[in-house]
């Protein structure tokens, strides 16, 4: 592979952007790894940080990042790394002008050099070996060794990606896409995108007849044509409706009735934006409904697969607030846009910057595992519900009222155990009869779910959250 400069303008201010972009000029010629010009403006820091420390992989890169994996920023020049797409800047890896010349065609990343020790087994100092020659005598290139004015705070398999990313936002006519998490998100991760790599388009949607379905499945078409002349990249999905109370179906428009899962996403997508969906994240926006039947969790399941997505996001609680659920989702894109890890494990981290998402809903991922077609797709659904050993031990928020005294909020300390948990009433009058006899107090008790994992940290911690597998119900 050989690298060659190629000029592009920034999206915040049309300064010119020095980027790479690699072409294939022999099969067996080594790839170079020259310092990068960088003109344009800085990525915003980030305080988010990860967790999973999962073997990474790595290839040869076709393009490169535009921000240093390790600082979210970058300096004047970056650092190419051979092996993957990341870069460092000088700024984090101060490299002396005199052993430049030694890691030009042979720069690795930090991440490269700690998955080659885990292979080798060994631990080797970063760049120990190289040489320089000087008056025709081979001499150490870094004598004093490298320092890097950087932490090992973030995980190795973290990047920081540019790729182009599109964002469809769909919207029931009758709701207020200001302020929704779409929005939200274009506005944390934009500026890591130069040059228009992001694109948040929001569109309403009102099918309530055969006639305003086909003026939107024309609207689709012309989309797609445009979309198709561009490079989508990654693709995110948001749909943003309300679920039937009495069946779980979603409502296709202001005034329409509501429909059933699977034709409203047929409606909504039809044959012109299936392709540019398949692949990519759906996020459903709405109440707990399409949860709660039979028919609508088949559907939901019948469309997950028929529209061959990677993972559906989709939220429990009775009357849905999609700004309450903001933090949560700006979090985990952030992680798997910007950081390159997969959604199931982005989980944890999103989960605990999630707010206060946890005391209005649980979350739920739909994923479609490997496969060849539609009906080979293995299905998976894990639901996500936030616990706390004050008031919602193992996710089961206790009532308002006690039952026998209805004092409000009377709760002892509840007793939990690995079969479950009780929780007696605090008001010492609970239970008082008119003759000055004391009858049983309140008492609530339930059980431990099963098949629980917790995927936050439980030591020492008094909330958290833990997934439930309940793949079975949606079958």
């Amino acid at each position: 592979m050989r690298a060659h400069v190629k000029t592009t303008n920034t999206r915040q201010s049309g300064s010119s952007v020095t980027r790479v972009a690699l072409e294939q000029s022999s099969a067996d010629a080594p790839m170079e790894s020259p310092m990068l010009s960088w003109e344009g403006p800085l990525s915003p820091l980030s305080s988010i940080q990860s967790h999973s420390e999962e073997e990474m992989e790595t290839t040869q890169p076709t393009r490169h990042n535009s921000f240093c994996t390790l600082c979210q920023d970058g300096g004047d020049s970056l650092y190419l790394c051979s092996e993957c797409p990341r870069v460092v800047c000088e700024v984090c890896l101060p490299i002396p002008s005199e052993g430049q010349n030694a890691v030009w065609n042979k720069f690795v990343c930090t991440s490269c050099q700690e998955l080659k020790d885990r292979k080798q087994g060994r631990l080797t100092g970063f760049f120990e070996g190289f040489t320089i020659s000087k008056d025709g005598v081979e001499a150490p290139a870094f004598p004093a060794g490298l320092q890097f004015a950087s932490d090992c705070g973030a995980s190795a398999r973290r990047q920081i990606h540019d790729e182009e990313v599109l964002i469809l936002h769909f919207y029931c006519k009758g709701m207020d896409p200001v302020g929704s998490p779409p929005s939200a998100l274009e506005a944390m991760i934009g500026s890591y995108f130069p040059c228009g790599a992001l694109q948040l388009r929001s569109i309403q949607f009102d099918l309530g007849t055969d006639r305003k379905v086909k003026a939107h499945n024309a609207s689709m078409e012309k989309l797609a044509e445009e979309l198709c002349s561009k490079t989508v990249g990654r693709v995110v999905v948001f749909v943003t409706t309300h679920s039937d109370v009495e069946s779980g179906n979603l409502f296709a428009g202001e005034f329409a009735p509501s429909a059933k899962i699977p034709q409203l996403f047929h409606d909504l997508f039809g044959s012109s934006l299936k392709h540019i969906v398949r692949g990519g994240i759906l996020v459903l926006l709405s109440c707990w409904w399409s949860h709660q039947y039979p028919e609508s969790r088949a559907g939901l399941q019948d469309s997950v697969k028929s529209l061959q997505v990677k993972h559906c996001i989709a939220f429990s609680a009775r009357r849905f607030q999609p700004a309450l659920a903001s933090f949560f989702l700006t979090a985990l894109f952030f992680s798997h846009l910007i950081e390159g890890f997969d959604i199931p494990e982005a989980m944890p981290k999103a989960l605990t910057n999630g707010f206060d998402l946890g005391t209005h809903a649980d979350v739920f991922c739909f994923s479609n595992g490997p496969s060849t077609s539609e009906a080979s797709a293995s299905f998976i659904a894990t639901k996500y519900v936030w616990w706390n050993a004050n008031h919602r031990p193992y996710g089961t928020s206790l009532p308002l009222l006690c039952p026998v005294c209805r004092a409000v909020r009377p709760w002892k300390q509840p007793v939990i155990r690995d079969s479950g948990w009780t929780v007696q009433c605090g008001n010492p009058c609970c239970g008082l009869r008119a003759d000055g006899t004391h009858g049983p107090a309140g008492l609530v008790a339930g059980t431990k779910p099963l098949g629980i994992k917790f995927v936050t940290p439980t030591k020492s911690r008094p909330s958290g959250w833990f997934s439930i597998d309940v793949t079975a119900n949606y079958l």
